[in-house]
């Protein structure tokens, strides 16, 4: 069975909050091949997006079933939310991005690096990178010293 590539993009919603009005961030993820996005509000303070990207070229069942395979090994290991929420798989450009939501980049990275690390997805290499939703740009968690991280 071939799964959906998931393409989680980032969209701001005005709200009321009594008397004043104050920006709500919200996810909307959209699936590839068309289909209704599906929406959900950001919980209070998870407001840092943690990206582990893996090269991936197109077409490449193997790596994608190894980068899909540890994003379950993700979500079984933040099924207490204590560090992070796992979102959203993206493939495509050359690279397979798993997307996060976190409070804490730096924690969240640490705690699920081995758990990144031990999954056949990384032996090809991989990289982190984070932000905060309101942000376009990256900054570089893993390998230190490397070139800036981008999504593509």
């Amino acid at each position: 069975m071939m799964h959906r590539a998931i393409r989680a993009t980032l969209g701001f919603l005005r709200s009321a909050a009594g008397s004043r009005s104050q920006l709500q961030p919200e996810m909307l993820v959209t699936r590839e091949g068309g289909g209704p996005p599906i929406t959900f509000d950001v919980p209070p303070g998870w407001e840092h997006q943690l990206v582990y990207q893996f090269p991936y070229a197109e077409g490449d069942k193997v790596q994608f079933e190894k980068v899909v395979a540890l994003e379950d090994a993700l979500v079984e290991a933040t099924s207490d939310l204590s560090v992070a929420l796992v979102y959203g798989l993206d493939a495509g450009s050359g690279e397979m991005n798993v997307f996060l939501l976190t409070t804490d980049p730096h924690q969240a990275h640490d705690r699920l690096a081995p758990v990144v690390e031990r999954s056949d997805a990384a032996r090809a290499g991989f990289r982190a990178g984070w932000r905060d939703l309101d942000r376009t740009e990256y900054e570089l968690l893993w390998p230190p010293g490397g070139p800036p991280f981008q999504v593509v």
